[in-house]
């Protein structure tokens, strides 16, 4: 007998290597081998490595499927500042609320709110900044055209403002005190509303990351009104979504706040018509 030969019926395969029998991997098989490759430290390398390769600059603007980035990652500014820094995190966030608002506010999570506090105090900061900057323009073009004394007497005084620094201390304490305020009201009234929805920590966040809209204050003369409007909806879609409530349940809870807010507006709209 020479060695190497094959005798038929006593040919044993070898164990460590996979038989094929010609069947389809059973379902409890394939789902064994896709939780081995999600534990597979290499693919989760590959994934980051996408993922950082979406953080990059000229992905700044683009907002990634469902598929590429789960619910837990949506948001930028939690994990921040990751493999690009804080202005990306931070751009990618203002954009994703705008863009994507229901998907981003539903990824908000319970719990601590400090960095979503840092995102809108960067917020006032930025357009306290930039109205101070636009006064400042407006008042040096309208200058040398006005005739009207007193239109003049108006410009001396927009002119002869406290200093930048002292402006951004008081509005950000301000709005500071304003968005504690409006998230106890809208708590209250959603522990009455929806009990078992309401949660101090999420309305916080939303209220928050609803001021994203507010980078268009970087747009002369009508960015600050679109901001405003875009913002307002940003909040009713975020609490709707972050909170898991209905239209009803939502509009009810804000009913109070729009109470409180209507004199507000009807002393704007009397300034402005007088």
């Amino acid at each position: 007998m020479r060695y190497g030969a094959v005798i038929p019926g006593s040919y044993h395969s070898d164990p460590e290597q996979p038989q094929h029998t010609g069947e389809r991997a059973r379902p409890e098989e394939r789902e064994t081998e896709d939780r081995k490759r999600e534990e597979d430290p290499r693919d989760r390398e590959r994934q980051e490595e996408c993922r950082d390769e979406y953080q990059g600059p000229e992905q700044w603007g683009r907002i990634p499927d469902e598929d590429e980035v789960g619910p837990d990652n949506f948001n930028p500014w939690e994990s921040a500042p990751g493999s690009s820094g804080w202005l990306s995190a931070f751009y990618q966030t203002c954009i994703r609320v705008m863009f994507a608002g229901e998907r981003f506010f539903s990824s908000l999570r319970r719990g601590p709110y400090m960095r979503a506090l840092v995102f809108y105090l960067i917020m006032c900061v930025l357009q306290t900044a930039m109205a101070y900057f636009w006064i400042h323009m407006y008042v040096e073009w309208f200058k040398p055209m006005n005739t009207d004394p007193q239109v003049g007497k108006i410009i001396e005084a927009l002119s002869s403002q406290s200093n930048l620094a002292f402006s951004l201390l008081l509005r950000c304490a301000m709005l500071t005190v304003q968005i504690y305020l409006f998230t106890g009201l809208l708590y209250l009234t959603w522990r009455i509303v929806a009990p078992d929805k309401a949660d101090f920590s999420l309305i916080f966040k939303v209220l928050a990351y609803a001021e994203a809209p507010g980078i268009l204050c970087l747009v002369p003369v009508i960015g600050n009104a679109a901001a405003l409007i875009w913002g307002f909806v940003c909040i009713l879609t975020g609490c709707r979504a972050a909170l898991k409530l209905n239209w009803r349940q939502t509009m009810l809870g804000f009913l109070p706040l729009l109470l409180l807010m209507v004199p507000s507006v009807a002393q704007i709209f009397l300034m402005l018509g007088g």
